[in-house]
């Protein structure tokens, strides 16, 4: 008959040593599959965070363009009107001037014509304008990341700066009444009265609408500090991914250092064995 193995104490103290290493190998390969669920977890937030501060850049950029065209646009017609209006007047009245009446009344054709296309440039400028803030402000993702901060005791609050310039851009402004019943040749004083609502209207109109810089300067100031809170996080997070990440690696070092070990114990547990039962 053969003989059975013969276990020494030796050989159970390898035996342990050989099953405890590779159940701790065992347990850092779950704590790893753990870590990489907490990375994909992490990545996540990364990725929608990234599509914040990308949302912030531009949105602060494109209310800051808004607000140097509202700027611009309505300061130059505001003072082309003003001067135009002064000067037709000046044309059409009684007043000595150092021009004969042919070319008076040709140089005043010029300036009318000036004076109608800034009603029309006003038209237009309104238009390009209500258009832009509104692809950024009915854009699925701002309105997203409006609302969250809406809910969250933040002091990004820019929805009041957007309610207001939505009011504006959305009134309804009457250019055709000044085209229609603005008395271009007015002479006389009374004539001169009777135009006089009508242009102010209009000018009232240009005035609240460059005031719309500065609710876009506001609005291009509050996106540009929650950029900068929220590159902020962002960076924060990624140097959190990258300590994940290693501790990812950490973990497959120490279950492959603990897998090497195993594996000798057992080898010099089959040499024991095999010494002892020659």
């Amino acid at each position: 008959m053969r003989r059975g193995i013969k276990f020494s104490k030796t050989a159970y103290i390898f035996l342990g040593i050989t099953a405890l290493f590779n159940l701790m190998s065992i347990i850092f390969d779950q704590l790893v599959v753990q870590q990489e669920d907490k990375i994909r977890i992490f990545d996540k937030q990364i990725n929608s965070h990234k599509l914040e501060v990308g949302s912030l850049l531009y949105t602060h950029k494109v209310f800051d363009e808004l607000n140097i065209k509202v700027h611009f646009s309505a300061a130059n017609m505001i003072g082309d009107l003003n001067y135009l209006t002064r000067t037709i007047n000046y044309l059409n009245s009684n007043l000595p001037k150092k021009l004969e009446d042919d070319k008076a009344d040709s140089i005043k054709e010029i300036y009318i014509d000036k004076t109608k296309d800034i009603v029309e440039q006003f038209r237009n400028t309104k238009k390009d304008t209500t258009i832009i803030f509104n692809k950024v402000v009915k854009d699925p993702i701002f309105i997203e990341l409006v609302g969250k901060k809406r809910t969250l005791d933040s002091p990004f609050k820019p929805y009041i700066q957007i309610q207001k310039a939505e009011t504006t851009l959305n009134k309804e402004y009457k250019f055709d009444d000044y085209l229609t019943n603005y008395n271009f040749n007015a002479q006389t004083a009374d004539e001169q009265t009777v135009n006089f609502p009508i242009y102010e209207n209009l000018y009232h109109d240009l005035l609240e609408y460059n005031r719309l810089k500065n609710k876009f300067a506001s609005l291009s100031n509050d996106f540009k500090e929650e950029f900068s809170r929220s590159y902020s996080k962002y960076y924060i997070l990624l140097g959190e991914f990258a300590e994940q990440k290693n501790k990812k690696n950490y973990l497959i070092l120490i279950s492959i250092l603990f897998q090497i070990i195993g594996l000798v114990a057992l080898i010099i547990l089959f040499r024991v064995l095999i010494l002892e039962n020659r």
